[in-house]
């Protein structure tokens, strides 16, 4: 037998073997089923709290079956959802979207009623509180009748062509172009890179409505249809409504033929290359696709995705450890540690690293040699053992933590689409236990020389004067490395085991405090603080927030931009003796967040982890607290590598610095250093800037949110915390610090990007009294002013797709009120939309909002904060900013309160104190058309 053929056999049976006859057994709380029309559902019955409910309607139809004249409409008939349908018309409502039915659900759209197209899908989503029965049945109905009964009155489609056609803008920038160019290469040789979900401007434009109505007919049918409902549910109750609400739904039309999933053969190896006038950043990207041997839900495909996990994740261990080396010349590798389904029947890998200079072939060397290295020689037994006990442990911890019904609707949903397997987390968890003991070395090797055959495809993200990666420099390396294959590597080419190093151990002293179910203070021995809320109803992740007052408004002429920098270079070089890569490598292992921060007066470290491992994110709290090794390489890397960020720059991005300069006293805020600044930065004085703001230890107040227990809480404190020792003298703050707005009048016009998109932003300054029931009319306001804004821009102009609406009470260092609106436009009607904008808020401010108004505003304000009341991560947010501000933490449950008790005529008098007068106008125009 040829040594290839051995090869493949075997790379076979490792892969395969153990579990070719094995199914993987469905989570037995998930209900399924088949009403007699095809239509499928699905039921998850989650604990949580009494009457929150996701439900979600999944229709296979998307882009993908789309006929060339109707490119784009799959993605205006989910539009025309929200427009009306046979039972549940359009209304004028504000703020409704143009369906009253949702304002009877508490539903707002985009927060709580959205929908979603895709290449092969269209997903609606309901998320509900307090869920009656009626209202369940309410929520059922209008998906059913969205799913059958569109009206799609040709008059409202007209009016929507303009909306879709800004979305679309809206969405163009960097990030898109760069999307646009991976998904080039992913779905090459396929009718998916023809079938863009935004479809294309010509038949968005023309296209009768009567073009939608096909593809509606003809794709919305029952059987390509699934029902999803998790959380508080009564499962023979919820299964009646389903079957009485789509029960009678039939199919329209014929069944066109389905359209063709398959990929053209690839080439061995392709190398592409894209430079963009706005991006500074370099980097490579890596990619391999095969087509998967069974379904994704059987026990072989399941088994081969988990030890292709591993494999992959001990790859990037290898890259990081490689990355600490002084000359190394790669930076930051990623990889999804797993397949990604890209199309049915299709899996994606994808590596990424970032080069260090401008020539990228030696990083790809590097990347490319630990490739092979595993491919020919597998890994360390350790190095497995390792990897596969860490995601045990994280198993372990996703078992332990409430899970959040939105999320779980989003993967069930998903899961049944693409046929992937739904386990409950105890039984993910068994099943990491029961196999971590049959993986082993040669699996590794294994999943690696399955790799090398894959065809392969690079991406390489480079500035215009960057060396081009070419596929003959590819070809070379992998040559030569399989000509002179690499070594097995020693000890110090594996990933070590870390141990983070505590500080003495201190003590914890409660603080008096009442009012707060569930909340508590302590003082650490240190001087520190920490405040705990404690919620049984919290789900998911705990949270953690670390702040200390001191922030951008507060540096002098002196230590100006020093605070950005010095976290930025503490972050790569790393904390307490301990390499970034490591603490970076420790930290995804352990799925820890925690990054460090500094906004206008106040900075930071923020973060969460599952709450099994808060014991984890103390410990790593405790190291970014102490030193860091900020370097004079990484200084000077910076220093070598601004006039090139300087000259490029995100358009967008630039345009949020042009509105602080011109906007605000302090609009250095939004600035980055000049190359002189730069120049005089020195490490001692960086590493000085940095112990000023998080080496002192008596400012500081520690937040933690979640499912968690106060007590062993406190006990981490004292562990990792309360020893920490003083290092630095606590920032000196500045008498004006806060945003201060520049009063006035005035248009700036920024020429900015290459895309056919203008943004405007509006700023309306006055002078206001701070106080918890105005900070909460001043979120009403904001509300008021985007509904009247978007009613007259996108529902009669049909000339944005999105209007946002900022408001801000601010309390230092004058008070003042302050409102941003900004949307994206059509670059040469700037100046009309600002005119019209300015009359709508102008006509608010002095007659005040109608009472259904009103109403709907503050409905929508009180349900967005009964949801927040339930969220741990915006309990923390608001705790952690009460401290910041002397104000008493128990506001943000009081809110409710006072927003019962704000009058209408309140809120008309604020409108007109607060719009009366005219506002600075901000603009971004495409440099091609100054």
């Amino acid at each position: 037998m040829p040594r290839l053929m051995r090869l493949s056999v075997l790379v076979w049976v490792l892969l395969s073997c153990p579990l070719r006859a094995a199914p993987i057994a469905v989570d037995p709380a998930l209900i399924q089923g088949e009403l007699a029309n095809g239509l499928r559902y699905a039921i998850l019955p989650t604990p949580g709290k009494k009457g929150d409910l996701e439900l979600r309607l999944n229709v296979a139809a998307g882009s993908l079956h789309e006929a060339e004249w109707q490119r784009g409409l799959a993605h205006a008939v989910e539009h025309m959802a929200f427009k009306g349908s046979r039972l549940f018309p359009g209304s004028q409502l504000p703020g409704s979207g143009g369906l009253q039915v949702l304002e009877e659900l508490g539903l707002s759209i985009g927060a709580h009623a959205n929908a979603v197209t895709s290449y092969d899908c269209t997903r609606y989503k309901f998320s509900l509180t307090n869920a009656s029965a009626v209202k369940t049945k309410l929520a059922l109905q209008v998906l059913a009748d969205w799913s059958s009964g569109l009206t799609m009155a040709p008059d409202a489609f007209e009016g929507e062509r303009g909306v879709i056609l800004e979305e679309w803008r809206m969405r163009r920038g960097l990030s898109y172009r760069l999307g646009l160019v991976q998904d080039a290469m992913r779905y090459a040789g396929s009718l998916y890179s023809h079938r863009e979900v935004i479809g294309m401007e010509d038949v968005l434009r023309n296209a009768p409505v009567e073009q939608a109505r096909a593809f509606y007919d003809a794709w919305y049918r029952p059987e390509r249809m699934t029902v999803v409902v998790v959380g508080d549910v009564k499962v023979a109750e919820v299964k009646a409504m389903i079957d009485n609400a789509f029960g009678g739904i039939k199919s329209r039309a014929p069944l066109p033929a389905l359209p063709p999933s398959t990929f053209s053969p690839r080439p061995a190896l392709q190398v592409e290359r894209y430079v963009d006038p706005e991006n500074h950043r370099r980097k490579v990207v890596i990619s391999w696709q095969r087509t998967l041997d069974a379904s994704p839900d059987e026990g072989a495909s399941v088994w081969r995705d988990w030890l292709e996990g591993h494999a992959l994740r001990l790859l990037v261990r290898r890259l990081e450890r490689v990355a600490q080396q002084p000359a190394a010349p790669i930076r930051a590798p990623r990889m999804v540690p797993g397949s990604v389904l890209i199309a049915p029947g299709r899996v994606e890998y994808q590596l990424s690293f970032e080069p260090v200079g401008s020539d990228a072939v030696p990083a790809l060397q590097t990347v490319l040699t630990e490739i092979e290295r595993l491919s020919v020689h597998g890994s360390f037994r350790e190095e497995l053992v390792t990897v596969i006990d860490e995601e045990v442990n994280n198993a372990l911890a996703v078992e332990r933590q409430q899970q959040d019904p939105a999320t779980v609707a989003d993967r069930l949903t998903e899961s049944l689409h693409y046929r992937l397997p739904w386990l409950s987390p105890r039984q993910w968890r068994e099943l990491h236990q029961q196999w971590a003991p049959k993986a082993a070395v040669e699996h590794v090797r294994a999943v690696w020389q399955s790799m090398d055959d894959l065809p392969m495809q690079v991406l390489q993200i480079a500035r215009p004067d960057d060396p081009a990666l070419d596929e003959n420099d590819v070809a070379k390396i992998r040559a030569s490395l399989k000509a002179k294959p690499p070594s097995p590597g020693e000890l110090p080419a594996r990933m070590p085991a870390i141990s983070l190093p505590r500080p003495p151990m201190g003590n914890a002293v409660p603080i008096p405090r009442s009012g707060l179910p569930g909340f508590g203070q302590w003082r650490l021995s240190n001087g520190m603080k920490i405040q705990v809320l404690a919620r049984p109803g919290f789900k998911g992740r705990a949270q953690l927030r670390a702040t200390a007052a001191g922030g951008l408004t507060d540096e002098s002429a002196i230590d100006r931009h020093m605070g950005n920098l010095s976290i930025l270079l503490a972050e790569r070089g790393g904390y307490a003796g301990m390499d970034s890569s490591l603490l970076n490598s420790w930290s995804r292992e352990r799925q820890l967040d925690l990054s460090p921060f500094i906004l206008s007066m106040q900075h930071g470290l923020s973060g969460s982890a599952p709450v099994a491992r808060l014991g984890d994110l103390f410990a790593l709290l405790s190291v970014k607290l102490r030193p860091p090794a900020i370097q004079q390489t990484m200084l000077d890397k910076i220093r070598q590598e601004w006039p090139a960020r300087q000259r490029v720059e995100d358009a967008e991005l630039a345009f949020t610095r042009f509105i602080y300069k011109n906007g605000l006293q302090s609009g250095d805020v939004g600035s980055e250093p000049t190359l002189d600044e730069l120049q005089a930065m020195t490490v001692p004085k960086l590493l000085g800037r940095h112990r000023q703001l998080f080496g002192s230890r008596k400012d500081w107040m520690i937040t933690v949110v979640g499912n968690v227990d106060p007590l062993s809480v406190v006990r981490l404190a004292e562990t990792w915390l309360a020893g920490l020792e003083e290092e630095g003298s606590a920032p000196v703050l500045s008498a004006s610090r806060g945003l201060k707005p520049k009063t006035g009048s005035g248009r700036h016009v920024l020429a900015a990007g290459i895309e056919d998109k203008g943004v405007l932003n509006l700023q309306y300054i006055a002078p206001a009294v701070w106080s918890p029931t105005d900070a909460i009319a001043a979120d009403w306001i904001g509300q008021l002013v985007r509904e009247r804004v978007q009613q007259r821009l996108r529902r009669e102009e049909s000339a944005v797709y999105a209007v946002g609406a900022t408001p801000l009470l601010l309390r230092h260092p004058e008070e003042a009120f302050m409102l941003w609106i900004r949307f994206s436009a059509n670059p040469r009607r700037l100046d009309e939309l600002a005119s019209m904008t300015g009359e709508a808020v102008l006509a608010l401010a002095r007659t005040g909002p109608s009472r259904l108004e009103l109403d709907h505003i503050k409905g929508q304000w009180l349900d967005a904060r009964r949801r927040a009341l339930d969220d741990a991560a915006s309990w923390a947010q608001a705790l952690s900013q009460s401290t910041g501000l002397d104000a008493d933490p128990v506001n943000f449950e009081r809110g409710l309160e006072l927003a019962e008790r704000l009058s209408a005529e309140h809120i008309k008098h604020l409108l007109a104190q607060w719009l009366s007068t005219a506002p600075r106008l901000f603009m971004m125009q495409p440099a091609a058309l100054q």
